[in-house]
């Protein structure tokens, strides 16, 4: 028998959603509307709106894909040898 694991949360209401990425909830309905790739809610009842923990962290990986490709690492594999080192 294996033993009980807690379960963790799936799901973060908009003021978790503020406290994850440190600002207000005001902001987080405004990235909503405003930032391209902010991952949408789930109305899950009436006056309840819901964001998949798996949506916001895939957000995240993408947020920080585009950034090593925007703006890779001088210690990048094979970048280094151009960029001169002082």
């Amino acid at each position: 028998m294996q033993p009980e694991q807690e379960a963790k949360p799936q799901f973060l209401t908009v003021d978790q959603v503020g406290e994850r990425y440190g600002t207000s909830k005001a902001s987080i309905w405004r990235w909503r509307k405003k930032v391209k790739h902010f991952p949408a809610p789930l109305k899950v009842g009436p006056n309840c709106t819901r964001w998949r923990i798996s949506d916001l962290e895939k957000y995240e990986q993408d947020l920080h894909d585009i950034s090593r490709t925007a703006f890779p690492s001088p210690y990048d594999e094979g970048l280094s040898e151009r960029v001169e080192m002082t």
